[in-house]
């Protein structure tokens, strides 16, 4: 398995992971062409198979911009469904020139979803990845900047990017927003090449469109760093279990008596002189580490087999990963592990088939084909339960 270094390392290219913490990081982008993104890998494959066997409600799903408007799920879902994405109407819309977004890929790729615990550990923030795939001169949305770092990782195609100025600095999510580009100087154009990593600092205003004649897929790895602040607020709720006065009440009136403040600043700043002797800091980084689950690497039976996936046959001997069960409801079925990770969702369509697969002790795709819906791809199927770790080699 790799290290959490390596993984930045081969996004950089021949940048350097110290040049790039003292030279780029939260202050200006990079653009890597020797980038090696095998880290990052969730192509239009994944995303079909992501459409076609997984429910998008939830909060987890796949969405459809034009020029900025989100289009109802109800225009590419299945008659009388708001989860189950036809996914012939999601490419006839995609095709007339509609950006397709996937938000939270990595919830349906472990081999995603282990990309970014490393990275988290290597960055000390939270890291999620989205999939944007857009027509040829498309856009999905106007100049804007981002609450959080970004590595783009352009998988096939080709965007060309205008990259202006920092606008806020060191932006909390809250101050998300548009921004008028007419207050900034002329932005940097940059052509973002399949292969090719760009990163973009956070508070920087940057704005994208699809190359002329191409399509374009990337994804956007999101990394939202813990903060002083961040750390600050877990060291007092930390020193406030051993500091009483740290848990006692404010005077009464307090709120509403303007007359008070330069008397709450005085005692503030005296019950925090705690802080300087002792901030209880490794308590208040593990309980943060915790709280914001940071870091926490896949168990080894959750990480998926790349040489399985690129070696995949219809004669393939395969087997249902160990300590993998199902649950069900009305709207879908759950394939979970005994750890704390989230299970994959698969639509109910497909609750006899893996039942069947839970009764083998080794089958073939071929094999599988039988107990899919008619007209279902099966190496497609098998590769997404390959991808999320549901089946191994037998």
């Amino acid at each position: 398995m790799e290290s959490s270094l390596q993984i930045l390392d081969k996004l950089l290219g021949s940048t350097t992971v110290a040049s790039f913490l003292t030279e780029y990081w939260e202050r200006r982008h990079l653009h890597a062409t020797d980038s090696d993104v095998s880290g990052f890998q969730f192509d239009e494959a994944d995303l079909e198979a992501r459409i076609r066997f997984s429910p998008i409600s939830r909060g987890s799903g796949c969405r459809l911009v034009f020029h900025k408007h989100n289009v109802p799920a109800s225009a590419f879902c299945e008659d009388g469904s708001e989860s189950e994405v036809d996914y012939d109407k999601f490419l006839k819309m995609q095709q007339a020139g509609i950006t397709a977004i996937a938000n939270l890929a990595h919830n349906f790729s472990n081999r995603l979803l282990s990309s970014c615990r490393l990275l988290e550990q290597c960055l000390s923030a939270r890291v999620h990845v989205n999939l944007y795939a857009t027509p040829p001169s498309g856009r999905g949305f106007h100049a804007h900047y981002d609450t959080h770092d970004v590595f783009i990782v352009q998988v096939s195609g080709s965007k060309e990017w205008r990259l202006y100025h920092e606008a806020v600095k060191y932006p909390f999510p809250a101050m998300r927003g548009k921004y008028m580009t007419d207050t900034l100087p002329e932005p940097e154009p940059l052509t973002l090449r399949a292969g090719e990593m760009l990163y973009v600092p956070r508070g920087h205003v940057h704005a994208a469109r699809a190359s002329q004649g191409e399509h374009s897929v990337h994804l956007t790895v999101g990394v939202t760093p813990l903060t002083w602040a961040d750390l600050l607020c877990e060291a007092v709720n930390t020193v406030s279990w051993s500091d009483a006065s740290l848990r006692q009440g404010l005077p009464p009136r307090t709120l509403t008596n303007p007359d008070s403040v330069q008397n709450l600043q005085t005692t503030l700043l005296g019950r925090l002189d705690s802080l300087r002797t002792d901030a209880h800091l490794p308590e208040a980084i593990a309980s943060l580490q915790h709280k914001k689950r940071i870091g926490d690497l896949l168990p080894a039976g959750r990480v998926p087999d790349s040489n399985v996936i690129g070696n995949l046959s219809p004669s393939m001997l395969l087997r249902a990963s160990e300590e993998l069960s199902f649950s069900t409801d009305a709207e879908q079925l759950t394939l979970t592990t005994n750890s704390s990770e989230p299970g994959l969702p698969l639509k109910q369509r497909y609750r006899s088939t893996w039942e069947w697969i839970s009764q083998q002790t080794q089958f073939t795709p071929e094999q599988l084909s039988k107990h899919l819906p008619p007209n279902d791809n099966v190496l497609l199927f098998v590769r997404y339960l390959l991808i999320n770790a549901c089946l191994r080699s037998a």
